[in-house]
């Protein structure tokens, strides 16, 4: 897998994450203790976090980084069995 396509995947399964859990960019940025301005960025893929950020926001959202690093496809399968 490419940089460029683990970073799409990193981006669309966080914000998945974050929709299926009901939390805010605001409430994650809180939790990340960033900006809703950066957070917007990563989501809308205009910068690409550090690997140590990007565990932390795995890890403030309750996932490990490797869970958010796969597939989309994998990851809507992953939260259908973690998300009630």
């Amino acid at each position: 897998m490419s940089t460029l396509a683990a970073y799409r995947d990193f981006r669309v399964n966080l914000r998945a994450a974050l929709d299926a859990k009901g939390v805010s960019q605001r409430e994650f940025a809180d939790k990340c203790k960033t900006s809703v301005s950066y957070i917007n960025r990563v989501l809308c893929g205009r910068v690409q976090p550090s690997v140590d950020q990007a565990d932390e926001m795995a890890r403030a959202i309750g996932y490990r980084l490797a869970d958010l690093l796969v597939s989309p496809k994998k990851f809507r399968e992953l939260l259908l069995t973690t998300v009630a």
